[in-house]
C-alpha cells in the first residue's frame, strides 16, 4: 500500500511539473491541458506531447537555467 501511495504521489507532482511545460510545447493555456494515457493533450482536439518528450524538454531547460526543476521527483525519507 505504501508503495502504491508513493507512486501516486510522484505521478502527481510530475503531472503538475509538466503541465505548464506541455502547455508552452503545445501553445495553450495551462488549463486547457490534461493528462491521459501518457500523454499531455489539449482537451477537445487532438494535440497531444507525450510524457517523455515534456520530460526532455523539461531537463533541456533546466540546464539553461529556465526553470528550476525538471519532472525528477525525488523526497528525502523522513527521518525518525
Amino acid at each position: 500500500m505504501t508503495a502504491g501511495h508513493s507512486i501516486a504521489k510522484a505521478m502527481d507532482t510530475i503531472i503538475a511539473k509538466g503541465k505548464p511545460i506541455a502547455a508552452a510545447m503545445l501553445e495553450a493555456g495551462e488549463t486547457d491541458i490534461a493528462y491521459k494515457d501518457g500523454k499531455f493533450e489539449v482537451v477537445g482536439t487532438d494535440r497531444c506531447v507525450a510524457l517523455f518528450e515534456v520530460a526532455v524538454r523539461a531537463a533541456e531547460m533546466k540546464k539553461r537555467g529556465e526553470i528550476a526543476e525538471d519532472l525528477d521527483t525525488r523526497r528525502q525519507p523522513r527521518r525518525r
